[in-house]
């Protein structure tokens, strides 16, 4: 008798994943009503485990990348890093052009962002507080912002990368030089 309550429950289980999942496959995060987005995010960032395998974020600029423009080669490089980090935003010349949250990748066509963005060198890594970029980017509904670091690098003259994790020190500089040799990597 309680293993056929235990199905029973396990089932029910399933059945409302399966739905939510569905639900969320249905419609585009951007499409849904501001708490509908919250409930969504929060589901997807209790789930979302980044990638802690330095010498794969590493590797990542060595599958061949032989696009026509330079901001779709990192483009494609951006998308890579999905695994690696929750949240990421790619600007081109200050206009966001490509984002993911906590392993999702969001459509940016429809939405017009605009921030103006530091003037740093190539490839240097600036670290900030997350919480003050993401009210900005509309998404302040993020749980626990205070526990996160953001990064922000530049790796063309109008190409921009912001990444933020919640990956703690001393992990956190592994994880900051490997993705600097992999910036490295991919220029080459």
């Amino acid at each position: 008798m309680k293993n056929s309550l235990n199905k029973k429950i396990e089932n029910l289980f399933e059945q409302s994943e399966i739905a939510s999942a569905k639900t969320e496959k249905q419609r585009p995060i951007q499409s849904l009503k501001q708490t509908d987005k919250k409930i969504i995010l929060d589901q997807l960032q209790l789930r979302y485990t980044p990638v802690d395998d330095y010498t794969l974020l590493e590797n990542i600029s060595y599958l061949a990348t032989h696009l026509p423009s330079s901001f779709d080669n990192w483009n494609l490089f951006f998308t890579r890093l999905i695994p690696f980090f929750e949240i990421g935003f790619l600007f081109n010349e200050s206009k966001l052009k490509n984002q993911f949250l906590y392993g999702k990748s969001l459509d940016c066509t429809k939405k017009i962002t605009q921030l103006k963005l530091p003037k740093s060198d190539l490839f240097q890594i600036l670290k900030t507080s997350p919480k003050a970029f993401l009210q900005k980017l509309n998404l302040s509904s993020v749980l626990y912002p205070e526990k996160m670091t953001c990064f922000y690098v530049r790796v063309d003259e109008n190409i921009s990368l912001i990444l933020i994790t919640t990956k703690a020190e001393p992990w956190l500089k592994l994880k900051m030089d490997s993705l600097q040799k992999a910036l490295i990597n991919h220029q080459l």
